[in-house]
């Protein structure tokens, strides 16, 4: 091994994480950040996590993950399977025969709706709507709930995400989009739906992979849901609110949700 190679590894190290410290100056959150804290950033830490997970230089480093490390070891760890996870339409294809999922119409490029499948006649936003009564066009790529439309006919009347639309308006609205999903929406649980019922409050299992067993084991799951704030979406990152969730008894713990300067905060009810 050349004696540059780990010079070289130190010297982008350190500029990584300069350019990473300069990012998150640009934070709303960064004045209010105390000078003692910035330890954390040059750790890779943004600016929100700092404050949403109350990190202070008693908190042990080594048992929170880094922002700046999340994409990298995303693509290691699901290695040859990133594009099923980060492409829906995808994920859907290679899902769909092994657990329901909901009935994809329709793609939409370029306001042009194109076969969910190959061979398959392509059911357009007002064929689907009519069909299903309730849709979800959503992007292809992306999250956090960015970009997702909530379709809704009842008798003759449509809305968007709650506000009235005539048709001419929703088909205006589909012509701009580009790599979105027409999907059938579920209704969900009544347990669930009636603790919030203007959002999908999904459950969000983390599954890993023990390296030396070959095992599959869940460390932890969170219920989420949503709020007036968050809807339609229960995303947190919108300020939807989660629950960790017992895996043995299933009973969920403290409502936790972010606050609106990125504090974090727990709820006795929702």
């Amino acid at each position: 091994m050349s004696i540059l190679q780990p010079i070289r590894r130190l010297v982008f190290s350190i500029g990584r994480r300069v350019r990473f410290f300069l990012v998150n100056r640009k934070s709303p959150m960064f004045r209010a950040t105390r000078i003692r804290d910035w330890i954390w950033i040059l750790r890779g830490f943004n600016v929100e996590s700092i404050w949403l997970l109350g990190l202070n230089q008693k908190a042990p480093k080594e048992e929170y993950l880094a922002d700046i490390n999340k994409k990298r070891i995303s693509r290691v760890t699901n290695i040859g399977f990133s594009q099923v996870l980060n492409n829906k339409v995808e994920f859907q294809y290679f899902f769909e025969k092994i657990f329901e999922l909901p009935k994809l119409c329709g793609v939409i490029v370029n306001g042009k709706t194109y076969p969910g499948k190959p061979g398959e006649q392509p059911l357009n936003t007002m064929d689907a709507l009519e069909r299903y009564g309730r849709l979800v066009l959503k992007p292809v790529f992306g999250g956090m709930g960015k970009g997702i439309l909530f379709v809704d006919r009842y008798g003759g009347s449509i809305t968007v995400n709650g506000d009235p639309k005539g048709e001419r308006e929703l088909l205006e609205m589909v012509s701009g989009l580009h790599q979105y999903m027409i999907c059938e929406r579920i209704q969900q649980n009544q347990f669930l739906s009636d603790i919030y019922p203007h959002t999908v409050n999904s459950l969000r299992v983390i599954t890993c992979l023990d390296s030396n067993t070959g095992e599959v084991f869940i460390p932890f799951a969170i219920q989420r849901f949503g709020t007036d704030i968050s809807a339609p979406t229960d995303n947190f990152s919108q300020r939807g609110v989660s629950a960790p969730l017992d895996i043995d008894s299933g009973r969920m713990g403290a409502v936790v949700m972010k606050g609106p300067n990125w504090e974090r905060l727990t709820l006795s009810s929702h």
